[in-house]
């Protein structure tokens, strides 16, 4: 079969996803567009449109992303099936169109994604979506706790109780106060009590959360961790941020320009001497010095022992292309990233003699 026959039996499928049911709609590539129908959102019944809309290599199924997740896709990646999830605020809208029902919504999916008017968002694999959806909960668990503690302390104003001058709040000097509280009437001392009991459960439960999300890092691949890693070694990244970050987006190769923004972002004036302003150096050991990091000591050594955010990025990109001694690798624009050498700071060396002129 030629290439242009191929095409004209191809098929472009859109659906408009609910949690019960789905509505098909499908565009020929040189013909109009028509719906298919709706049925039941169970795989038997989509596994039986699919196959009646043709074999699994002629199709090209969408849809918008939403609060069904990505079932529907793993559903017709098992079945063979090409399909992508479709970004819904860059979906084309005509002014004034305001009339949305599933099958219109469906049949716009159809027409558009034939024309090759919609974009795709990132599925992320079910590892990821899973330590994903671990830190959406600590995530929900902290303002939850920050609520309980709001409760409490009004509660406490509401009496005329406040800690004294100099305590900081929710420290362990804070606790032992909160803990010698004690009120005349029952009823006050039991709404105290049970505000506490719900602060020491939700402190308990971000701290089982955190637990997890560390524990959900092995289960990523390779590359995910040394990123996590990377991230981790910059000054003021926890590790709990480093894993967030690396659970939304994944891996930074993704974004086609990340290299070339962070390749600009050095040719910024170099007041940010050393890359402190981004917070590129590693995080001090316990003796003070600095932090022995892998990944940092592969960005300091780019090309020409040039430092920055584009080395590092370019380190955490590709963890695996540094060695000793030479420069990082999977893009030479990154190595030769203009900035400062390693060890510059106001002050030093390279900012005396224009102090000297400025004195003369």
């Amino acid at each position: 079969m030629t290439t242009h026959a191929a095409v004209s039996r191809m098929r472009y499928v859109g659906l408009d996803v609910h949690a019960e049911t789905i509505t098909a709609a499908v565009a020929d590539a040189d013909g109009a567009v028509h719906e298919v129908g709706t049925i039941a959102n169970e795989p038997a019944a989509l596994r039986k449109v699919m196959r009646m809309l043709g074999p699994a290599e002629a199709l090209r199924v969408c849809y918008e992303a939403g609060p069904t997740g990505y079932v529907v896709y793993w559903q017709l990646v098992a079945l063979g099936v090409a399909c992508e999830v479709i970004a819904p605020s860059l979906i084309p809208t005509k002014a004034g169109d305001r009339v949305k029902t599933d099958r219109r919504d469906a049949v716009k999916l159809a027409r558009c994604y034939r024309a090759g008017e919609l974009t795709p968002v990132f599925v992320p694999d079910a590892a990821t979506e899973g330590l994903r959806d671990v830190v959406r909960a600590r995530e929900a668990a902290k303002q939850d706790l920050l609520r309980a503690r709001h409760r409490l302390g009004k509660l406490l104003l509401r009496h005329g109780r406040q800690r004294p001058a100099g305590m900081r709040a929710w420290t362990q000097r804070h606790e032992q106060w909160l803990g010698a509280q004690r009120f005349a009437v029952a009823t006050v001392q039991l709404a105290y009590d049970e505000y506490r009991a719900a602060v020491s459960v939700l402190v308990a439960r971000v701290a089982r959360l955190e637990q997890a999300m560390r524990a959900g890092v092995a289960t990523l691949r390779p590359a995910q961790q040394a990123l996590v890693t990377g991230l981790a070694a910059l000054r003021g990244v926890r590790d709990v941020t480093a894993i967030t970050v690396v659970s939304e987006v994944t891996t930074l190769t993704r974004f086609a320009g990340a290299r070339r923004d962070h390749q600009d972002g050095e040719r910024a004036p170099q007041a940010r001497a050393g890359g402190g302003g981004l917070g590129l150096s590693p995080p001090p050991r316990d003796d003070g010095a600095p932090a022995a990091s892998p990944t940092w000591a592969a960005a300091r050594r780019g090309r020409g022992g040039r430092t920055g955010a584009a080395a590092t990025l370019c380190a955490l990109s590709h963890p695996g292309g540094a060695r000793e001694g030479t420069a990082v690798r999977g893009d030479d624009d990154c190595a030769r990233a203009p900035g400062l050498r390693v060890g510059d700071r106001p002050g030093r060396e390279g900012t005396a003699p224009r102090a000297e002129a400025r004195m003369a």
